[in-house]
């Protein structure tokens, strides 16, 4: 599974692929159970068409370790992973921009702990770039030092700035908006998987302890944007309508 992931992922960083990856980040691997991991699971099936979809493992506690969820768990679903391996500094205009590093892991195979080994490693491998409601992604990518090749392999992350998830539909729209349909542009996003009690108190989580309908509405707007995306293509096609009937 982990080598299909990693060709998928190729494909959309290198424009061959249309979808969109989006990463549901996990900082507490203790509210996991067989029940909630199969509603992930049902998610990717769902949005398969227009999104590839990952769990993000946090790194816990500030440590380089990611965190960790028992692969006993993890493989009878067949759930793609990717984990916080790295994370570095750069100094923007607007002052330090921490910049993180992920990796595609699996539960039988240890991901890279550092970046220099992930560089390394034959997995795929992207940017984590925290997301500024108040720049353009244009400027953060040049504040943050990353080229037009490393834009392509960067997720935008929207749990860096603590987006409350009454606010993150619409935060999504925002960015999405500006992504655009250029081959130059960032790959998805990422923003977190909140257990109950995580986000505001009035916020409604289900009996799994996750708060279904928001996540579920954030991938409900880049499910829409890329169609929305396609259909703008396809509109704009030079083919005669004869010849797309």
């Amino acid at each position: 599974m982990l080598e299909r992931v990693s060709r998928e992922l190729g494909a959309i960083f290198a424009g061959r692929d249309d979808r969109v990856i989006v990463m549901l980040r996990l900082r507490e691997p203790k509210c996991f159970d067989a029940d909630s991991l199969a509603w992930l699971a049902r998610l990717r099936e769902s949005y398969d068409s227009e999104l590839e979809l990952l769990l993000l493992l946090a790194r816990s506690d500030g440590s380089d370790e990611p965190a960790r969820l028992e692969p006993a768990a993890i493989e009878p679903i067949g759930l793609p992973l990717a984990a916080e391996v790295a994370q570095g500094s750069e100094l923007g205009e607007q002052g330090p921009i921490l910049l993180s590093t992920w990796s595609l892991c699996d539960g039988t195979r240890p991901w890279p702990p550092r970046f220099l080994d992930a560089l390394l490693d034959p997995r795929s491998l992207g940017w984590l770039l925290p997301y500024r409601h108040d720049v353009s992604i244009e400027r953060m990518a040049h504040d943050a030092r990353l080229d037009a090749c490393n834009l392509q392999r960067t997720v935008l992350d929207l749990g860096a700035g603590r987006v409350p998830s009454a606010r993150l539909a619409q935060c999504v729209r925002t960015v999405l908006s500006e992504l655009g349909s250029g081959w130059e542009r960032p790959a998805g996003i990422a923003f977190d998987l909140a257990c109950a009690g995580t986000f505001e108190a009035s916020s409604q989580a289900d009996d799994y302890g996750w708060h279904v309908d928001a996540t579920e509405a954030v991938l409900d707007e880049v499910a829409n944007a890329v169609m929305m995306r396609r259909i703008a293509a396809y509109t704009r096609s030079p083919m005669s309508l004869s010849t797309k009937l």
